[in-house]
Order: structure tokens, then sequence, then C-alpha cells
């Protein structure tokens, strides 16, 4: 078989919770951050803002954007796209010529492998190859032609690009809880302060040692298992997910 290549669901742009809990210079944004120049702060983020800001953070002076409402995206095309849920996957345009290729890739694999049609001679593999290709692109075309109202959609356009970019440096898109299909929206700096609460509770113990002294104590602690080459965006890193029907996160 050969394969298809489809597009990423738009969770895998929209959804970047390494970026906000850990790809940050904490130290920078603990000195910087001040709550009174929030983007939430901004008058075209009113609607947006959620009370339960004050239930999840006592001591916060103004509400904060959470909610699930895909406006808070300028770009229509980019909404249409997160209406759709975020395992939606992005509709290509069928290129005729890449898929043709395809085809021939495939040809090329039964050629050699295929003991029945190992040793046809060259010209009538070329005459076989001929026939499928025209075959091919004959359907693709009666398909395409059936189709021309399916338009593709402009994950990769520029427009919808700088807007996935400004989107998720504002805020964190998080799947809801109930419904891991529907995307939450909720203030980065917000999310931060209740990690950082979180953090420093009671589930967690602080420790004034060093984080190469840690590693090398945990390195020797587990040097009887076999590593594991990851990546560094494979480690563990905070998660979470809005819980909407309690105005919580998980």
């Amino acid at each position: 078989m050969f394969g298809w290549k489809y597009n990423e669901a738009i969770a895998a742009k929209l959804c970047k919770p390494f970026d906000v809990f850990r790809d940050f210079n904490l130290d920078y944004w603990l000195e910087n951050y001040k709550e009174e120049d929030c983007h939430c702060n901004r008058e075209g983020n009113a609607n947006f803002r959620n009370e339960c800001t004050f239930q999840l953070d006592p001591s916060a002076k103004r509400a904060h954007v959470v909610t699930m409402d895909t406006t808070i995206s300028d770009n229509p095309k980019l909404r249409a796209m997160m209406n759709k849920g975020l395992n939606h996957i992005p509709i290509k345009t069928m290129d005729i010529n890449e898929a043709a290729g395809e085809v021939n890739g495939l040809l090329d694999k039964r050629f050699e492998k295929h003991v029945d049609i190992k040793d046809i001679p060259e010209k009538q593999k070329r005459r076989c190859r001929r026939l499928v290709e025209e075959k091919i692109r004959q359907r693709m075309r009666t398909f395409l032609g059936f189709r021309r109202h399916v338009v593709a959609e402009p994950i990769d356009s520029e427009q919808v690009r700088r807007e996935i970019e400004m989107i998720t440096d504002k805020f964190l898109i998080t799947p809801t809880d109930k419904a891991a299909n529907t995307a939450s929206f909720v203030c980065v700096n917000f999310i931060r302060t209740l990690a950082l609460q979180r953090l420093s509770g009671l589930d967690f113990a602080k420790s004034d040692e060093l984080p190469y002294s840690i590693a090398a104590r945990l390195k020797e602690e587990l040097r009887h298992l076999e590593p594991m080459q990851v990546n560094s965006r494979d480690l563990p890193y905070i998660m979470t997910v809005y819980k909407a029907h309690k105005n919580s996160f998980r």
C-alpha cells in the first residue's frame, strides 16, 4: 500500500503546554509580570474574562480570560476550523501529480518484489506503468469533478499562521474536560500563576538541591535501567485541561 499524506489535527498547532509551562524564562517572567499589565485587561478581551478567576486565585486583582468562545480569534478561517474541534484535520488540496508519483513508487516496489512480474521485459513494464498512470489520472479527475465544492483549508497560510502565533502567545489552548475535542482558552499568565501556586502547595516538597545535583543523583539511582533516547519535548512537563462544568482545571 502507498500512504496518503494528511495534515495533522489542528490540536498539534494550537495546544502548546510545553511552550507555556516549560519552554519559557521563568525568572524573567516572575520579575517582569505585573497583573495590571496583563493582556486580559484590554477592552477587546472584556467578553472573555471569567469571574472564576477569583474562585481559583483569591489573591487575583483582576479577572483573566478563561473561555471556550472561539470568537477570541479575529481570523474567521481559523475560527471555522476551531469550531470543528481540536481533532479536525484540515482539508488539503488534492495534487494529482503527487498522487501519481506515489502510484509510480508503488509500481516500482511491485516490479522489484513480485516474483511473477519481476522478469517482465522493461518495454512491457513501461507500457503497464503508462496504462496505470492514465487510469489513475482519469479516476482522480473524475473524483475532483464531483467535489468541486470542497475547498482546501488554509491552516498553513501566512495570515492563519500569524493568528495562531499571536493567540498561542497570549493564551494556553487546552482540551475541555468531558469534551476533549472542544478548545478552551486561558490566559498564559493566569495559568502559570495557578501552576506555581500548585507547585508551592502541600502536594509538592520544596528542595534546595541544585538541578544538576538532582540529575546526577537520579542517574546514579537508575543506572541499572537501560537508557532511552528521548527528545527534550518528550520529558514530563505540566499539562492541564479546563473543567468547564466546575470552572476549574485538572
